[in-house]
C-alpha cells in the first residue's frame, strides 16, 4: 500500500530530474514530495520497477510548496509523430503482452469470454478486449477503440470466467492481450508548461487519482490523458491553458481527457484555448460535475460509443465550433443541467476557475459591515472594519482548507504588502498555482490585479473613481482572477460600489452575517 512516510526530493535546477525520481521509484520509494518549486525534464518518468507497475506511487509538492512548475520540454514530441502519447513528463505505458483473441461476438452483460486458446491465460491476469483489433493476423495488441478491461477469474478449456459481465458487445476476433494495470497512483499539484505531447499520460490506471493540475504558457497537445482502459480513475480540479486550439499535430488539441473509461469520475476540471477543453472517448459509466470549459473549439465532447456517460451542471462559454459535441454512436448519454460560463471565471490568460453562483448580483456593501466567507463549511466571519476585505468567495464545494482571515496582516502564506495602505492582499487556493497573493493596487485612476507565482506575475486592471466620502468604484474589470477577489475598505463606513461591463454577470453580494446567498 501506500508508503508511511514521504522521500523528501529536491530537484537540481538546469539539469533532467527524470532519472533521479526514477531511481527512486526503482529503490521502491512511492511516496514522493517535491521540494522546488521547479522540475526539469529531459525524460520522462516512467511510473514502474523494472518493468513492475509502481502501484501506490504518490507524486505531491512538499507541503512548504503551493505548486511544483514541470517544464518537460527536453522530453518534446516525436519527430516522426508529433502526437505520439508516450512523449509525457509522467508516463505509464500499461505493460501490454500479446495473448490471444476471442473465438465469438460477446454480447454486453456476459461473464464468459470464448478465446481461441485458454492456455494462453491464467487466473488473476488482466486483459484487454479491443473491439478495434479484430485482425490476429496482423497484431494481438489492442487498438485505439472501445474496449474493456477485465479480470480473468477462471479459465476452463478456452473459456474465460471474468470479474463482472462484459461492459458492452465485443465482437469475435477482437484481441484479448494482457496488460499490467497502475494501481492506486496519485499524482497532485503540478504545473505544466514548456512542451511534450502529454503533462501525465497513463494506460490501464485502476483507481489512480489525478488533482490540481494546471498549466501556464503550455504548448503541449494534451494536459491530463488517462488512457484506455482506466477503471475508477479519479480526475479533480485540472484545468488545462492551451495555446492554439485545434487539432493539428502541433496544436493543443484536448485539456483533460478519459478514454476507455470504467466507472471513472471526474469533478471541476476542463479547459481553455484547446481542441476540446474535456474529452471522453469509448466511456463506460464515466460521469462528471462541475466542468468549466471556455473557448475552446469544442468545449465538452463525450465521443465514439460512449455508454451511461454524463456530464453534470458544465460551465462552458464561447466555443469557436460546438459548445458540446455528444457523438451519435453513443448510448444513454447526456450533457445535463448546462450553464453559461462567467466573464468572472474565464477572464483572460492564465487564470484559473472560480465559482460565484454563491453571490447574488449587483448590490452594494456597506463597509462597516465587511464580512469574509471564510471556511470549508460555508461559514461566515466578521473581521476588523478597518483593515477588512470584501472577499467573493468561492463556492463551498470546491474549497478545501481555511485560507481566509481577518486582514491580509495575519496570513501565513506568501503575502507581500506595500507601505501604502491601499494596497491589501489575499490567499487563495492551495490547490491553484497562483494562489501566493493578489493585490489591489488602489489609486485614483487605476486598479491594479496583480496575481503572483513563481515564474512571473500576471496583472489585470479597471479603472477607478474615488468620489464624495471617499466611496471606491470600479468601472470596466477587464478580469478577475482566480478563486477569489477582494476590495480595500472604504474610509468612513462608505458603500463600496462595483459596477462591470455588461458580460460580467456576478459581481457584488449584499452579504450579512449568518447567511450566505445560493443563487
Amino acid at each position: 500500500m501506500y508508503d508511511a512516510n514521504p522521500t523528501i526530493f529536491v530537484p537540481v535546477p538546469g539539469v533532467d530530474n527524470g532519472p533521479a525520481i526514477r531511481a527512486l521509484l526503482a529503490s521502491g520509494k512511492r511516496w514522493i514530495q517535491i521540494n522546488g518549486s521547479a522540475l526539469r525534464l529531459d525524460t520522462p518518468v516512467l511510473l514502474e520497477d523494472d518493468g513492475v507497475p509502481a502501484d501506490f506511487v504518490h507524486i505531491q509538492p512538499h507541503p512548504s510548496i503551493a505548486t511544483v512548475v514541470v517544464d518537460p520540454s527536453g522530453i518534446g514530441r516525436d519527430a516522426g509523430d508529433p502526437t505520439n502519447p508516450s512523449y509525457a513528463a509522467f508516463e505509464y505505458g500499461g505493460k501490454r503482452t500479446t495473448a490471444g483473441y476471442l473465438s465469438a461476438l460477446v454480447a454486453a452483460g456476459s461473464r464468459v469470454l470464448p478465446v481461441n486458446n485458454g492456455a494462453l491465460y491464467a487466473p488473476g491476469d488482466w486483459i484487454n478486449v479491443s473491439n478495434a483489433s479484430t485482425n490476429p493476423g496482423a497484431t494481438l495488441l489492442p487498438l485505439d477503440g472501445p474496449g474493456a478491461k477485465y479480470r480473468v477469474e477462471a479459465v476452463v478449456g478456452n473459456n474465460l470466467t471474468i470479474d463482472r459481465p462484459t461492459e458492452r458487445a465485443h465482437p469475435n476476433n477482437a484481441t484479448a492481450s494482457k496488460c499490467k494495470p497502475l494501481v492506486g497512483a496519485i499524482i497532485e499539484g503540478l504545473t505544466f508548461t514548456g512542451d511534450c505531447t502529454v503533462g501525465i499520460h497513463i494506460h490501464d490506471d485502476i483507481n489512480g487519482t489525478y488533482r490540481g493540475i494546471r498549466t501556464v504558457g503550455w504548448t503541449g497537445r494534451v494536459g491530463v490523458l488517462i488512457d484506455n482502459w482506466n477503471i475508477g480513475s479519479l480526475i479533480d480540479d485540472c484545468f488545462i491553458t492551451g495555446t492554439t486550439p485545434g487539432t493539428g499535430a502541433l496544436e493543443s488539441a484536448w485539456g483533460v481527457a478519459i478514454e476507455g473509461g470504467s466507472g471513472s469520475r471526474y469533478s471541476q476540471c476542463g479547459g481553455t484555448m484547446c481542441g476540446t477543453g474535456i474529452t471522453i472517448n469509448y466511456g463506460y459509466d464515466v460521469r462528471g460535475v462541475d466542468t468549466l470549459a471556455f473557448s475552446n473549439t469544442v468545449n465538452v465532447a463525450q465521443l465514439t460509443e460512449c455508454v451511461d456517460c454524463f456530464n453534470i451542471r458544465p460551465r462552458t462559454a464561447n466555443a469557436s465550433a460546438l459548445d458540446v459535441s455528444e457523438s451519435g454512436s453513443n448510448v444513454n448519454c447526456a450533457v445535463v443541467d448546462r450553464r453559461q460560463a462567467t466573464d468572472v471565471e474565464m477572464g483572460t490568460g492564465d487564470n484559473t476557475k472560480a465559482e460565484w453562483r454563491s453571490l447574488t448580483m449587483g448590490g452594494q456593501f456597506a463597509a462597516t459591515e465587511s464580512i469574509l466567507a471564510c471556511d470549508e463549511n460555508n461559514g461566515l466571519r466578521q473581521v476588523n472594519p478597518a483593515t477588512a476585505l470584501l472577499a467573493l468567495k468561492v463556492d463551498g464545494s470546491m474549497e478545501r482548507e481555511n485560507i481566509w482571515v481577518d486582514s491580509p496582516q495575519n496570513y501565513g502564506g506568501n503575502v507581500q504588502l506595500s507601505n501604502n495602505l491601499q494596497h491589501w492582499a489575499i490567499g487563495m487556493l492551495s490547490s491553484d498555482p497562483f494562489r501566493d497573493m493578489v493585490i489591489y493596487n488602489v489609486t485614483a485612476g487605476q486598479v491594479d490585479l496583480r496575481v503572483a507565482y513563481d515564474t512571473g506575475m500576471i496583472t489585470t486592471r479597471g479603472d477607478v473613481n474615488i468620489g464624495a466620502g471617499k466611496a471606491l468604484k470600479i468601472n470596466n474589470v477587464t478580469m478577475l482572477t482566480g478563486r477569489g477577489a477582494a476590495i480595500p475598505n472604504a474610509a468612513g463606513g462608505a458603500t463600496v460600489d462595483v459596477e462591470a461591463r455588461a458580460a460580467l454577470n456576478a459581481l457584488l453580494a449584499q452579504l450579512r452575517l449568518g447567511t450566505l446567498p445560493t443563487t
